[in-house]
């Protein structure tokens, strides 16, 4: 499992964290943790599910998460089907922030 986060404070990191800490409470569930900035697309593309983290910025997503997810979508037929989250940090609107997230991971697994 690849748990991609950006986070300029450390909060939307320190949940990627938590969330990292639950999913390897699960055996034969390998976890990796990874800024955004540093992921290359076609090697995060192999692993088997995803969980995608933004602070909400003005209800969506950073720039750094998105450029990811646009990556991501190119290599979609390698994505379809795997299953996928999101989450969000902030003072407001992570709802939408989520919501937003969701529906470009939608867009990425709808083959």
């Amino acid at each position: 499992m690849l748990i991609a986060y950006y986070s300029k404070t450390g909060n939307t990191e320190t949940i990627a964290k938590m969330i990292s800490e639950g999913a390897k409470s699960v055996k034969s569930v390998n976890v990796e943790v990874e800024d955004a900035q540093t992921i290359d697309a076609k090697k995060a593309s192999e692993a088997d599910g995803f969980a995608f983290g933004s602070p909400s910025y003005f209800s969506i997503m950073s720039g750094p998460m998105l450029s990811l997810l646009t990556e991501l979508y190119f290599l979609k037929d390698k994505l379809a089907s795997k299953p996928m989250t999101a989450f969000a940090t902030g003072i407001g609107s992570q709802t939408k922030t989520v919501e937003n997230l969701k529906a470009s991971l939608k867009r990425i697994i709808q083959n």
